[in-house]
């Protein structure tokens, strides 16, 4: 389990104190998708399936999201990862409802602009690994910025282009409580 503290935009004052921004990882086997991220085990069933038997991710043209995504509508990101800068990676779609950070949406923006950079590159490292990899990867996470504190599994699923090659990840989230990662600190 990694924690990772993220320093705080300025001093803080008695009027406008916040909370720190932190962050609590655990990497998770990908069959360890259980009952209670179902959401999940779907679009991984879903993956699987169109991947069929070979070791190479499903091309993106054929995932359709009205049978595919079903059960994270809302809850999901399309990232495309071509540049060689991973904090580059440019948000497609950027899941509705996805309020960690309020009402800002991302959707056409990089990774680098995410509201913290510490936040960011280590977003940018995880989903770098999914992709030179080409295997998917599934996470617990707890994440505080500013005054919103979430927690929520994530499951991170590589795509391919035309030419076979991976370039875009598919980024499905499933909010519920994880009191086995304990508290953040402060």
């Amino acid at each position: 389990m990694a924690i990772v503290p993220f320093p705080p935009g300025g001093k803080a004052t008695a009027l406008a104190a916040q909370s720190r921004n932190a962050l609590i990882i655990r990497r998770e086997p990908t069959d360890s998708v259980v009952e209670l991220d179902d959401p999940l085990a779907r679009v991984l069933a879903n993956w699987r399936g169109l991947r069929g038997e070979g070791k190479v991710p499903p091309q993106r043209r054929k995932l359709i999201p009205e049978d595919h995504l079903q059960p994270v509508m809302g809850f999901a990101h399309i990232v495309d990862c071509s540049p060689d800068d991973p904090m580059n990676y440019l948000f497609r779609l950027f899941g509705s409802r996805v309020s960690l950070f309020g009402d800002e949406g991302f959707t056409k923006r990089r990774l680098a602009e995410l509201p913290d950079a510490e936040l960011a590159g280590r977003t940018a490292t995880d989903y770098f690994n999914v992709i030179s990899k080409g295997c998917p990867a599934f996470h617990k996470m707890k994440v505080r910025v500013g005054v919103r504190t979430r927690s929520y599994t994530r499951l991170l699923l590589p795509l391919t282009n035309d030419q076979r090659q991976t370039d875009q990840l598919l980024v499905c989230f499933n909010p519920r409580p994880l009191p086995e990662l304990g508290d953040l600190p402060w």
